[in-house]
């Protein structure tokens, strides 16, 4: 019996797979002291029923972003490039407010740009609408404000890295995917991997993705609608990452992976395409991904000789706590992180009855700096962070409380500030105080314009309630927050009277804040 068998089975049984041919799936492996194990169940294709295994490939989303970056620091090492050039010295179409950029801050996500998709929403796109590269492109050249000055802050974006892409084949002279297929694939034997530039290229042995509906009970396919690549788009297999993880040790690749540093000398885990990391006491590296059904996690720990590589057709935001359960079965991480990887898999909830009155915590806190909201709701056991489909808190202590199915974790100070913590640093968020609209809704009504954007947006009231929607999209229902401050989709909706006495919409979303809409401004 293998090492790892115990938790094979319980990711299984969590997965509830019953018939393998009937279900998605994962492929996992895990390589220790250069012994592999493969585990994987689920079909590929629903459609043919072929079933995953450890050849399948899947779209592994952000875990392009390493090789990205490996790229960059083979560039560097060749003296191709500095980290600190500027990002304008290779791409003329920088706008003004970014020609400061330098490529080590779109490394570090300190660059202040707005991330891509975001503005891909804010622009009109419909959810399954192609974006190519040229979109991207226009959408970076089109920007008027950045998020922050460089370095001042951190914060996970995707253009920086869709960038990066672009630099290496400037500099190299080559596609991309043909630069990371010679320069990282071929001599690391991941025989089974390439950077997808075309979306809707076949290829053999490939997972699809889906998404299943809990309401009519079926699987729908789920396909990424983008010609992406740098920050997304590697095919790959868990057998080829766990090759990639012994590759980049041997050959000193890894000593590429920095943390970074903001402009006041802090330091943070991003380092370069990964996260560097403790679980306990152990050091690690990792990343994870999720595209359009897709769900992609790698951890290496360089001093145990461990790493691992999970990949999945369908959306499972609990890879980060898999891992921590396979890892522990290698190295003793202490008692707490095997009880967050087992409360966080089951399916009951694991938040004991609490002494305090849970309606204390509940409410919605704002990050000052990105305007992020969490929001809490009171549940019989405990407060619930009230995002998406809502996760539970599990308790670690008195204040301290684990996002279930992940490896984030709340801690409350007092009634009105709590801390969240991402990628090993804690952000501040305080309660929002609420007070009643000073413009009324009539006033709102109408069509807004975004310059920056070229995009226009509806305004309009239904049973006293306002809604936002675009020209192709759906309609959003605003909910009130505090003052003229409103929240739909994860992002938050300020309205303001400006100088001429129009309205303006400030758009805010944690990885694109500011997006400004002008009320009646060519938009007929």
């Amino acid at each position: 019996m293998g090492r790892f068998d115990q938790a094979f089975a319980l990711i299984k049984e969590n997965y509830q797979i019953s018939n393998v041919k009937n279900s998605p799936g994962m492929s996992i492996s895990v390589s220790f002291q250069k012994s592999i194990e493969h585990f994987h169940f689920g079909a590929a294709c629903l459609e043919s029923k072929a079933l995953i295994n450890p050849s399948t490939k899947f779209h592994a989303a952000s875990l392009a972003k390493q090789f990205t970056g490996a790229a960059i620091c083979l560039l560097e090492r060749e003296g191709k490039l500095k980290l600190t050039d500027t990002v304008a010295t290779y791409l003329k179409f920088i706008p003004q407010v970014a020609t400061k950029i330098t490529i080590l801050q779109l490394l570090d996500h300190t660059s202040g740009l707005r991330d891509q998709w975001v503005l891909k929403f804010l622009a009109g796109w419909r959810d399954h609408d192609l974006f190519t590269m040229d979109d991207a492109i226009r959408l970076t050249s089109r920007q008027k404000e950045l998020n922050f000055s460089p370095a001042r802050e951190h914060s996970y974006c995707n253009t920086g890295y869709t960038l990066l892409a672009l630099i290496v084949e400037n500099i190299s002279g080559v596609p991309f995917e043909l630069f990371i297929e010679s320069r990282l694939f071929t001599p690391a034997k991941m025989a089974n991997s390439l950077m997808r530039r075309e979306h809707n290229r076949v290829l053999d042995n490939e997972a699809l993705a889906y998404r299943f509906d809990e309401e009519n009970r079926n699987h729908y396919r789920s396909l990424p609608p983008f010609n992406i690549i740098g920050a997304t788009s590697l095919v790959t297999t868990s057998e080829d990452l766990v090759k990639w993880a012994a590759f980049i040790q041997k050959n000193g690749l890894i000593n590429c992976y920095k943390k970074g540093k903001l402009s006041d000398k802090q330091e943070i885990n991003y380092s370069r395409g990964l996260i560097k990391s403790k679980f306990g006491e152990e050091h690690v590296l990792y990343h994870s991904g999720w595209d359009y059904g897709y769900s992609s996690l790698i951890m290496i720990f360089p001093k145990q000789e461990l790493s691992i590589a999970i990949l999945a057709n369908c959306y499972s935001p609990s890879l980060d706590v898999l891992g921590i359960l396979l890892a522990n079965k290698v190295m003793d991480l202490g008692e707490q992180y095997q009880a967050i990887a087992e409360a966080s898999l089951s399916d009951e909830l694991h938040c004991p009855k609490t002494t305090y009155n849970s309606e204390l915590f509940t409410g919605v806190y704002s990050n000052s700096n990105t305007g992020e909201l969490l929001s809490f709701k009171k549940s019989d056991s405990g407060p619930i962070l009230d995002i998406a489909q809502g996760y539970p808190l599990i308790k670690l202590n008195d204040d301290e409380f684990l996002i279930q199915g992940t490896i984030s974790k709340i801690k409350f100070d007092g009634h009105d500030k709590l801390y969240r913590s991402v990628a090993g640093s804690w952000n501040e968020y305080s309660r929002c105080v609420v007070t009643q609209p000073s413009i009324r809704n009539e006033r709102t009504v109408g069509f807004y314009y975004s310059e920056e954007l070229n995009s226009v947006l509806e305004i309009s009231c239904e049973e006293k309630n306002l809604q936002l929607s675009f020209p192709r999209g759906e309609k959003y229902k605003l909910r009130h927050l505090s003052g003229d401050k409103y929240v739909f989709n994860g992002m938050t909706v300020l309205f303001k009277i400006g100088m001429n006495d129009e309205i303006i919409i400030n758009i805010s979303h944690p990885r694109a804040t500011n997006i400004k809409f002008i009320k009646g401004h060519n938009s007929e």
